[in-house]
């Protein structure tokens, strides 16, 4: 997955209010880039 695509998603989720799953983008991005 490409940087724009995981930032659209991770917005995507939050504006839908799915917590979970934003937290896990965020964690596979801190573990990618982090």
């Amino acid at each position: 997955m490409q940087n724009e695509n995981i930032f659209k998603k991770l917005k995507e989720n939050l504006q839908n209010g799915n917590v979970k799953q934003s937290s896990d983008l965020l964690i596979n991005i801190y573990n990618k880039y982090g």
